[in-house]
């Protein structure tokens, strides 16, 4: 236990606050229904531990971390949750108090802890003897005030439980690798040049205004091939085809999702538009 050590690296109020964050991997045996990433046998977490000469400091960072935990769901992974403290029955076992966030996932109408910040108070530093000099006044003894917090590879299975169809994956704009992706159709000897700059040309003004794109120039594959391989790789596309002389037509299909009734047929995809970027918190429970 990190806390033992903590006991070794303590010896004067001016090794305090210690602070010390790390990304392990956890074995687990004490359950028989593992759910992958939601509640796994072996998973990567990120977990911090600090000690602080004062309660006040150690309040304050719980909500610090809290808060960066509830960014990182709904800024980067597009989930709403619900900052909280857990009940008596729910904190951390020994510790002062637990602050959560928590997610909810609509299909199946529950909420989940997607994660937590604890304070734990003086009582594992009096148990291991985690203790300095009070510099106000020598002679008198401290207890160190601890947290824990952490964050696991759960956070992926809740944003594919809110995001997520019947089809499979759906990735919020902000985390996906690739948002649009151009592909050439009816593409032969004569024109296949003047469509392949149309594309590139395409991809390079879409990524001057910020848009993670890229043009499929294989030639190995037909355009509905691509366009079943790209949906599945949670992108919109963009068909670009010769029209007339050098006019080049591009009919940007945006991702409605597929029982959408404001789309018209030709256009209902099922994946979210990265065009739509990242609605508020207040917006995704509406």
């Amino acid at each position: 236990m990190i806390i033992i050590d903590y006991a070794k690296w303590i010896q004067s109020y001016r090794d305090l606050p210690l602070k010390l964050n790390q990304w392990n991997s956890v074995v687990r045996w004490e359950f028989k229904t593992p759910q992958p990433f939601i509640r796994t046998r072996e998973f990567l977490w990120q977990e911090g531990h600090t000690a602080f000469m004062t309660k006040e400091e150690a309040d304050a960072e719980v909500r610090q971390i809290l808060d960066l935990y509830r960014r990182v769901y709904e800024e980067l992974l597009a989930v709403p949750v619900i900052p909280g403290i857990k009940s008596e029955n729910e904190k951390f076992a020994g510790g002062l108090y637990t602050t959560t966030v928590e997610g909810f996932i609509p299909t199946t109408g529950r909420g989940i802890q997607a994660a937590t910040s604890h304070c734990l108070g003086q009582n594992f530093s009096k148990m291991f003897g985690i203790e300095v000099e009070d510099p106000n006044d020598r002679g008198n003894k401290l207890f160190a005030w601890q947290n824990s917090w952490g964050l696991s590879t759960r956070a992926i299975g809740v944003m594919v439980m809110v995001h997520g169809d019947n089809q499979g994956l759906v990735l919020p704009p902000r985390i996906a690798q690739v948002q649009v992706v151009v592909v050439p159709c009816g593409v032969n000897e004569g024109n296949q040049t003047k469509i392949f700059g149309a594309c590139e040309q395409l991809v390079n003004e879409l990524k001057k205004a910020g848009v993670k794109a890229k043009a499929d120039l294989r030639d190995t594959y037909l355009p509905g091939w691509k366009f079943n391989y790209w949906e599945q790789k949670v992108c919109s596309i963009v068909p670009i085809a010769r029209c007339g002389g050098d006019m080049m037509t591009c009919n940007a299909h945006r991702a409605f999702p597929s029982d959408s009734s404001l789309a018209p047929r030709t256009l209902r995809r099922r994946r979210l538009s990265p065009f739509d970027g990242i609605p508020a918190p207040r917006q995704l429970l509406l």
